[in-house]
């Protein structure tokens, strides 16, 4: 019974030991996505079936090991025998060529009764329709159909975008720039397209009149503070007998 495998160079198998594995059992299940190496194994055992390499990896190495301790390369492998059969896609090409269709699929054997009848009729234009739909969603890798405009109407959009965020960019900057519009204080240093896009949500729609309004008080420059000191002792004592003697004077009626 074979136990192991390693593949120095096989399709996509590089430098593959198959020491990081457990050994073969009785029965096992190798399991992985598509394009993962699952059929590109089953071709390495497929040479020891036919006493040959497989036609595609004519330079491939590997070298089996099995139970009873002997080791087996693709160097030896004319004229040795083994009790191998490979159930794959290569299988199904050869032995079943006549029900094998150019897609890969068995075709049906037979098809018996008026509702199979219609059952046939109706998977045909359905698998017609999937081509028809399959030509208007298009390849995106190509640029066409439905993807196609996809991709375009992204592309118009993704420049939009950009062209938004340098307008906010360059308008937050103004903002920032205008004394009359953002003054910097402890808890605002700066003004940038973040608090321009926080505060459209804020924004409401003027009248005339407020505007005007709002234009003068934008306007408006600040006045110098005035400063005025408290009048000296001397200067108190002074105002205070000018006081003193107009209360003192007396007042009388003229005529």
């Amino acid at each position: 019974m074979i136990k192991k495998v390693d593949i120095s160079q096989f399709g996509s198998f590089r430098n593959f030991s198959w020491n990081i594995m457990r050994e073969f059992q009785q029965r096992n299940i190798i399991y992985g996505r598509n394009y993962s190496g699952k059929t590109t194994l089953s071709r390495v055992f497929q040479c020891l079936e036919k006493n040959r390499m497989h036609e595609d990896f004519k330079t491939g190495n590997f070298l089996f090991n099995f139970e009873s301790g002997d080791s087996f390369s693709e160097s030896q492998l004319p004229g040795n025998k083994f009790n191998i059969r490979v159930y794959n896609s290569d299988f199904k090409r050869e032995n079943l060529s006549v029900l094998h269709d150019d897609n890969g699929d068995v075709k049906p054997f037979a098809i018996i009764g008026e509702s199979n009848i219609d059952i046939e009729k109706s998977i045909k234009i359905n698998r017609e329709n999937i081509v028809e739909l399959k030509k208007e969603i298009g390849d995106s890798k190509k640029n066409e159909g439905l993807w196609g405009e996809y991709n375009r109407l992204k592309e118009q959009l993704d420049k939009l975008d950009r062209i938004l965020s340098q307008s906010l960019t360059e308008k937050a900057g103004e903002i920032r720039g205008n004394t009359h519009f953002f003054i910097r204080t402890e808890n605002s240093r700066t003004y940038d397209k973040r608090n321009f896009e926080a505060e459209i949500p804020l924004a409401t729609k003027l009248s005339m009149e407020d505007k005007e309004t709002n234009s003068l008080i934008i306007k408006d420059e600040p006045k110098d503070v005035i400063r005025s000191s408290p009048p000296g002792l001397r200067d108190f004592k002074k105002l205070k007998k000018q006081t003193e003697d107009l209360l003192a004077k007396e007042v009388y009626l003229s005529f």
